[in-house]
């Protein structure tokens, strides 16, 4: 066998296998079974390695050193001068927030499903099978502004909007009119309209939600998402 191709087996193995000592370390730490999904070496830092963490399906980026018994988080504070280091510590956890994301979307989906939940669904006039989910509070300023690329994203994906009351009192009723105006509505220029009406910061409302509504945001909350907009991209 080429040799060449025996150490890029190696190298896949070696990247992707587990770690039994590091994956001990962190139970006796944690009490968690916490499972070493991908390892990155990083021939820039000395003794010292990316792991790729998963817990309840949640994947966490690390700095590890190279015997395995410790290991440092990485944030927004983490600062090199060394762009390779940089770009890959980037790569690794931008990867990490996808898989992450898709796992909870995928458990949000499921539960929409089962329970037939309402959605907004906007048809992409493109042939795509994309879909963007989008979880969004009509109280959220940055929500507003993703309201305001619909058409951008319309451009290449199916956009299905998930609209939820988790940030201000008045967040579930203006969540509940959507719910109720959209219900009638049937052309993305109709729907885009009723959000963007209720979106906008002088809209006030004071509607009584539905146990619908009222679950759909519990529903969110008890999925992990703590932030607004939430995105996730399926392909369906």
């Amino acid at each position: 066998m080429n040799k060449m191709l025996i150490f890029a087996i190696v190298a896949i193995s070696v990247m992707f296998a587990g770690n039994p000592k590091l994956e001990k370390m962190l139970l006796e730490r944690t009490g968690e079974n916490i499972k070493v999904v991908k390892e990155v070496p990083m021939q820039e830092l000395k003794n010292m390695k990316l792991v790729v963490l998963e817990t309840a399906q949640q994947q966490m980026v690390f700095l590890a050193n190279d015997s395995n018994d410790t290991i440092i988080a990485l944030d927004s504070t983490f600062l090199t001068g060394n762009q390779k280091t940089l770009q890959t510590i980037t790569k690794e956890i931008q990867e990490a927030q996808i898989a992450s994301a898709k796992s909870t979307g995928d458990k949000i989906i499921k539960a929409i499903k089962a329970n037939k939940y309402p959605i907004i669904s906007l048809k992409s006039p493109a042939n795509t099978k994309k879909t963007l989910y989008i979880i969004s509070d009509p109280n959220c300023p940055y929500c507003k502004d993703e309201l305001d690329r619909i058409e951008q994203r319309l451009q290449t994906h199916n956009v299905k909007m998930i609209p939820v009351g988790i940030l201000h009192e008045t967040s579930m009723s203006k969540a509940e009119d959507i719910y109720k105006a959209s219900a009638k509505l049937t052309t993305n220029e109709q729907k885009i309209s009723a959000l963007r009406k209720v979106y906008a910061p002088n809209y006030t409302s004071n509607t009584t939600p539905t146990q619908t509504t009222i679950a759909i945001t519990n529903l969110i909350r008890q999925s992990g998402v703590n932030s607004v907009p939430y995105k996730f991209e399926i392909a369906e």
